[in-house]
């Protein structure tokens, strides 16, 4: 939740202030998206690894 608070924020700036700040936004929603697919599925693999 606060990734998504952080993203708003980021837009918000990036909107009213600087367009530098666009640069934060995709930042930020690379390690959102990270977080959200590519991170699960690792832990997935490696607990299947564990069971073996």
């Amino acid at each position: 939740m606060s990734a998504l608070f952080v993203l708003g924020v980021l837009v918000n700036l990036a909107v009213q202030a600087s367009p530098w700040w666009w640069l934060g936004v995709a930042v930020d929603a690379g390690l959102l998206a990270h977080g959200w697919f590519v991170h699960p599925r690792r832990l997935r693999r490696r607990a299947d690894l564990l069971r073996q």
